[in-house]
């Protein structure tokens, strides 16, 4: 629970990146040797568009055991991003298009 995480990308936002973290706590009852059989895997929303409020759902988290899913937990936005005005988000198209 609340484990942070690698910031995000989204698109059409003042900012490029997010923090995003896990919201609740994944348990699962292993013995101490089995422990390194388990994988963490994130699997992110597609598309992550501004506007961003803090706490949207962006992603999940998942815990497998042998390559099945035995356990997941919602990854959330850590911030709030508002989008970019339509002005401005047509000048960084230009901008990107030229290469600058």
């Amino acid at each position: 629970q609340g484990e942070k995480l690698e910031p995000v990308e989204i698109s059409g936002g003042e900012k490029n990146k997010i923090s995003v973290s896990v919201k609740d706590e994944i348990t699962v009852g292993c013995k101490l040797e089995d422990r390194n059989m388990f994988k963490k895997e994130v699997v992110l929303n597609k598309g992550i568009e501004a506007p961003v409020k803090m706490g949207d759902i962006v992603g999940k988290m998942n815990v497998l055991y042998e390559g099945k899913v035995i356990g997941s937990a919602d990854i959330i936005s850590n911030e709030a991003v508002a989008p970019v005005p339509w002005y401005i988000a047509i000048c960084n198209k230009i901008r990107s298009f030229f290469g600058f």
